[in-house]
Protein backbone atom coordinates (compact mmCIF):
# COMPACT_ATOMS: atom_id res chain seq x y z
CA UNK A 1 0.00 0.00 0.00
CA UNK A 2 1.08 3.66 -1.10
CA UNK A 3 0.94 5.88 1.61
CA UNK A 4 -0.01 9.78 0.39
CA UNK A 5 1.45 12.40 1.81
CA UNK A 6 -0.75 15.31 3.52
CA UNK A 7 -0.07 18.04 1.80
CA UNK A 8 -0.24 21.37 4.42
CA UNK A 9 -2.94 23.69 4.26
CA UNK A 10 -2.67 26.37 1.92
CA UNK A 11 -0.89 29.52 3.49
CA UNK A 12 0.71 27.38 6.10
CA UNK A 13 4.31 26.43 6.80
CA UNK A 14 4.56 23.04 7.68
CA UNK A 15 6.48 22.36 11.30
CA UNK A 16 9.67 21.40 10.38
CA UNK A 17 10.04 24.68 8.82
CA UNK A 18 8.38 27.24 10.82
CA UNK A 19 11.02 29.81 12.55
CA UNK A 20 11.32 28.86 16.21
CA UNK A 21 9.53 32.04 18.36
CA UNK A 22 12.79 33.52 19.13
CA UNK A 23 13.67 33.64 15.64
CA UNK A 24 10.14 35.01 15.08
CA UNK A 25 10.77 37.84 17.88
CA UNK A 26 13.86 38.77 15.91
CA UNK A 27 12.68 39.37 12.67
CA UNK A 28 9.69 41.15 13.78
CA UNK A 29 11.75 43.78 15.79
CA UNK A 30 12.92 46.53 13.90
CA UNK A 31 16.55 46.80 12.90
CA UNK A 32 19.12 49.06 15.14
CA UNK A 33 22.39 50.48 13.68
CA UNK A 34 25.54 48.56 13.65
CA UNK A 35 28.64 49.91 14.95
CA UNK A 36 29.79 50.63 12.17
CA UNK A 37 27.17 52.45 10.42
CA UNK A 38 26.66 54.65 13.95
CA UNK A 39 30.82 55.61 13.60
CA UNK A 40 30.31 56.70 9.73
CA UNK A 41 27.29 58.79 10.76
CA UNK A 42 29.30 60.23 13.88
CA UNK A 43 32.06 60.95 11.82
CA UNK A 44 29.85 62.51 8.49
CA UNK A 45 27.89 65.07 11.40
CA UNK A 46 31.57 65.99 12.79
CA UNK A 47 32.88 66.64 9.36
CA UNK A 48 30.14 69.16 8.49
CA UNK A 49 29.89 70.82 11.51
CA UNK A 50 33.54 71.62 11.61
CA UNK A 51 33.40 72.93 7.81
CA UNK A 52 30.41 75.34 9.38
CA UNK A 53 32.23 76.33 12.40
CA UNK A 54 35.26 77.14 9.98
CA UNK A 55 33.30 79.21 7.24
CA UNK A 56 31.43 81.26 10.26
CA UNK A 57 34.98 82.48 12.34
CA UNK A 58 37.13 82.69 8.91
CA UNK A 59 34.26 85.33 7.28
CA UNK A 60 35.94 88.40 9.34
CA UNK A 61 39.32 87.77 8.13
CA UNK A 62 38.35 88.08 5.03
CA UNK A 63 36.45 91.16 6.05
CA UNK A 64 39.35 92.47 7.22
CA UNK A 65 41.45 91.85 4.36
CA UNK A 66 38.94 93.00 2.40
CA UNK A 67 39.09 96.43 4.40
CA UNK A 68 42.87 96.36 3.89
CA UNK A 69 43.12 95.83 0.54
CA UNK A 70 40.71 98.72 0.03
CA UNK A 71 42.88 101.30 2.01
CA UNK A 72 45.55 99.94 -0.09
CA UNK A 73 43.29 101.09 -3.09
CA UNK A 74 43.04 104.45 -1.71
CA UNK A 75 46.89 104.84 -1.09
CA UNK A 76 47.44 103.94 -4.72
CA UNK A 77 44.81 106.24 -5.95
CA UNK A 78 46.26 109.40 -3.58
CA UNK A 79 49.76 108.50 -4.62
CA UNK A 80 48.97 108.65 -8.44
CA UNK A 81 47.24 111.88 -8.11
CA UNK A 82 50.32 113.53 -6.50
CA UNK A 83 52.43 112.27 -8.93
CA UNK A 84 50.09 114.08 -12.19
CA UNK A 85 50.53 116.84 -9.83
CA UNK A 86 54.40 116.96 -9.78
CA UNK A 87 54.10 115.69 -13.38
CA UNK A 88 51.98 118.81 -14.31
CA UNK A 89 53.67 120.92 -12.10
CA UNK A 90 50.16 121.99 -11.14
CA UNK A 91 48.00 121.71 -8.65
CA UNK A 92 45.41 118.13 -8.44
CA UNK A 93 42.33 117.32 -6.56
CA UNK A 94 40.83 114.24 -6.04
CA UNK A 95 37.93 113.83 -4.49
CA UNK A 96 35.55 111.50 -2.63
CA UNK A 97 32.50 111.58 -5.72
CA UNK A 98 30.13 109.18 -3.57
CA UNK A 99 29.80 107.97 -0.12
CA UNK A 100 28.51 104.91 0.44
CA UNK A 101 30.35 102.86 -0.93
CA UNK A 102 33.46 105.24 -1.03
CA UNK A 103 34.30 106.07 -4.33
CA UNK A 104 37.05 108.42 -5.28
CA UNK A 105 37.82 110.41 -8.51
CA UNK A 106 39.11 113.91 -10.29
CA UNK A 107 36.92 116.45 -9.07
CA UNK A 108 35.42 118.24 -11.93
CA UNK A 109 34.35 121.25 -10.10
CA UNK A 110 38.23 122.17 -9.34
CA UNK A 111 39.69 124.93 -11.56
CA UNK A 112 43.00 123.89 -13.40
CA UNK A 113 42.88 120.72 -12.11
CA UNK A 114 45.63 118.60 -13.45
CA UNK A 115 43.84 115.40 -12.74
CA UNK A 116 41.53 115.02 -15.23
CA UNK A 117 39.04 111.56 -15.77
CA UNK A 118 41.20 110.59 -18.73
CA UNK A 119 44.94 110.51 -16.42
CA UNK A 120 43.39 109.45 -13.04
CA UNK A 121 41.00 106.70 -12.94
CA UNK A 122 37.73 106.26 -10.35
CA UNK A 123 38.24 103.89 -7.77
CA UNK A 124 34.90 102.60 -6.05
CA UNK A 125 36.60 100.98 -3.05
CA UNK A 126 33.94 98.37 -1.98
CA UNK A 127 33.52 96.91 -5.67
CA UNK A 128 36.99 97.07 -6.10
CA UNK A 129 37.72 94.90 -2.85
CA UNK A 130 34.79 93.30 -2.29
CA UNK A 131 33.91 94.27 1.59
CA UNK A 132 30.76 95.16 2.06
CA UNK A 133 29.23 97.79 4.47
CA UNK A 134 32.44 99.30 4.06
CA UNK A 135 32.08 103.30 5.26
CA UNK A 136 34.01 105.97 6.53
CA UNK A 137 33.49 108.32 9.72
CA UNK A 138 31.77 111.70 9.45
CA UNK A 139 34.04 114.48 9.22
CA UNK A 140 36.93 112.63 7.15
CA UNK A 141 38.30 114.58 4.11
CA UNK A 142 36.45 114.73 1.09
CA UNK A 143 38.93 116.05 -0.76
CA UNK A 144 42.78 115.76 -0.95
CA UNK A 145 44.08 118.80 -3.12
CA UNK A 146 48.09 118.18 -4.12
CA UNK A 147 50.08 121.16 -5.43
CA UNK A 148 52.28 121.31 -8.02
CA UNK A 149 55.43 120.80 -6.03
CA UNK A 150 53.66 117.48 -4.42
CA UNK A 151 52.60 118.13 -1.43
CA UNK A 152 49.40 118.69 0.43
CA UNK A 153 46.98 121.71 0.04
CA UNK A 154 45.66 123.05 3.77
CA UNK A 155 47.25 123.29 6.90
CA UNK A 156 47.32 119.37 8.52
CA UNK A 157 47.28 115.83 7.78
CA UNK A 158 44.39 114.30 6.43
CA UNK A 159 43.43 110.74 7.44
CA UNK A 160 40.53 108.32 6.35
CA UNK A 161 39.27 106.12 8.61
CA UNK A 162 37.93 102.53 6.66
CA UNK A 163 36.15 100.42 8.66
CA UNK A 164 33.17 97.49 7.64
CA UNK A 165 30.89 95.24 8.50
CA UNK A 166 32.24 92.10 10.61
CA UNK A 167 35.85 93.30 10.58
CA UNK A 168 37.24 93.98 14.12
CA UNK A 169 39.96 96.21 12.46
CA UNK A 170 39.74 99.83 10.61
CA UNK A 171 41.91 100.31 8.48
CA UNK A 172 43.50 104.02 7.84
CA UNK A 173 45.04 106.34 5.30
CA UNK A 174 47.17 109.21 6.60
CA UNK A 175 48.34 111.80 3.85
CA UNK A 176 50.89 113.82 5.77
CA UNK A 177 50.71 117.70 5.03
CA UNK A 178 54.42 118.81 4.76
CA UNK A 179 55.84 115.80 2.95
CA UNK A 180 52.61 114.27 0.88
CA UNK A 181 53.66 110.97 2.58
CA UNK A 182 50.49 108.62 2.17
CA UNK A 183 50.47 105.96 4.34
CA UNK A 184 48.39 102.81 5.63
CA UNK A 185 48.20 102.13 9.26
CA UNK A 186 45.53 100.03 11.16
CA UNK A 187 43.26 101.03 14.58
CA UNK A 188 42.01 97.49 16.70
CA UNK A 189 38.49 97.68 17.84
CA UNK A 190 38.69 99.48 21.22
CA UNK A 191 41.69 101.81 20.02
CA UNK A 192 41.39 105.78 19.62
CA UNK A 193 44.26 106.52 16.93
CA UNK A 194 45.78 104.55 14.06
CA UNK A 195 48.93 103.07 14.33
CA UNK A 196 51.35 103.57 11.39
CA UNK A 197 54.47 102.12 10.17
CA UNK A 198 56.93 105.03 9.13
CA UNK A 199 59.89 104.66 6.90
Amino acid sequence: MVRQLSRPARGRIPSARRPSARRRLLLSRPRAFTLVELMVSVGVILLLSSLVIALVTTQPVLQERRVRQAALELQAFLLQARTLALKANASCQASQTASSPPIYGPDATFSNNSCTSGNLSTVNLASATGATGLSMPSGSPTSFTFTGNGSLAGSGDAETILSATNSPTSWCVLVTAPGAQVLVGSQQSGETACNYVRD
